[in-house]
């Protein structure tokens, strides 16, 4: 591989942490929307 896949995946990586982290605090209203759909 070279650095520029690694760093992608890193970056990558970084990024899902962080979307994941901000819609923890959001994921209560989640099974609302879910069940008003």
């Amino acid at each position: 591989m070279s650095n520029g896949i690694k760093v992608f995946w890193v970056v990558a990586f970084m990024a899902v942490v962080a979307v994941s982290a901000s819609q923890g605090q959001a994921r209560g209203s989640l099974p609302e929307v879910a069940t008003d759909h």
